[in-house]
């Protein structure tokens, strides 16, 4: 957790404990995720996703995702949409977030399973790694996202599955998170819930439709407030950085055994 914003409230000494100063702190916290991001000196292409945690940004998802509210449309910029609804016996809201561009299926899923590249395009995700590979086609991955001080860092291991519908080739990769596979590290809060998914349905002359929905408890001392602002910088830069890269070249000519291109 790097230490930006110094938050003077009164002498440490005088604090019952650390939870209570991060709690206190977050009065002070005005900063939006693109400020942090200038401070940390990171390009714009770089910036949820980097969602607000990567693998929260990775199936349960549906059901979780699935409520009676309706979207409401939060961004509408640079061809990508972010919306966010309230969740039944939830503080904290759902985000979708949507873009249609030109790439093939391949070069879109070899980007999100080349975990050393979160740091590309992942907002917040300092670093990720694969915990168990049961098969091309799922594993267990931990993250690592590093958040603006004076909020904790956050880890997470998350069940990722990947699946191709035969019908309209779309791909889907549903992620959930499991607390069971590895130990909790010392000053960091491990996620207890959430859920994600990706989906990248082709649209037909090379392009590809791109939906990320998900929805998380962050756990520790986090506000809802904090969190449901950073649901929509958050995506909506992950999804101009995930354009950015897709189109790079970098995956090009990328296959994989369960993965058929239109």
């Amino acid at each position: 957790m790097r230490r930006y914003a110094p938050c003077l409230l009164q002498p440490i000494s005088k604090m019952p404990s650390w939870h209570f100063f991060e709690t206190v702190c977050y009065a002070n916290l005005t900063f939006s995720l693109r400020k942090w991001s200038r401070i940390h000196a990171l390009p714009r292409s770089g910036l949820f996703l980097r969602p607000l945690l990567f693998l929260c940004l990775l199936g349960g998802a549906q059901t979780a995702l699935a409520a009676d509210f309706e979207w409401t449309l939060e961004r509408d910029r640079e061809e990508v949409q972010v919306y966010t609804r309230p969740v039944d016996d939830s503080k904290f809201k759902a985000v979708k977030s949507t873009m249609t561009i030109t790439a093939s299926l391949g070069e879109l899923v070899a980007l999100v399973r080349d975990l050393s590249a979160c740091s590309d395009w992942a907002a917040l995700c300092e670093k990720a790694e694969n915990v168990e590979i049961v098969s091309e086609t799922e594993l267990y991955v931990y993250t690592l996202n590093d958040l603006p001080w004076p909020v904790s860092d956050r880890d997470a291991i998350a069940h990722v599955v990947w699946s191709q519908n035969p019908t309209d080739l779309s791909v889907t990769m549903n992620a959930t998170v499991v607390s069971d596979k590895l130990p909790k590290n010392q000053g960091i809060v491990r996620l207890a819930y959430g859920v994600t998914s990706w989906v990248f349905t082709p649209v037909g002359d090379g392009r590809v439709e791109v939906v990320s929905r998900a929805h998380l408890d962050p756990g520790g001392v986090t506000p809802a407030w904090l969190t449901n602002r950073l649901l929509v910088d958050a995506p909506f830069d992950t999804m101009v950085a995930m354009r950015e890269v897709t189109q790079s070249g970098r995956y090009a000519n990328s296959s994989f055994e369960f993965l058929s291109e239109p």
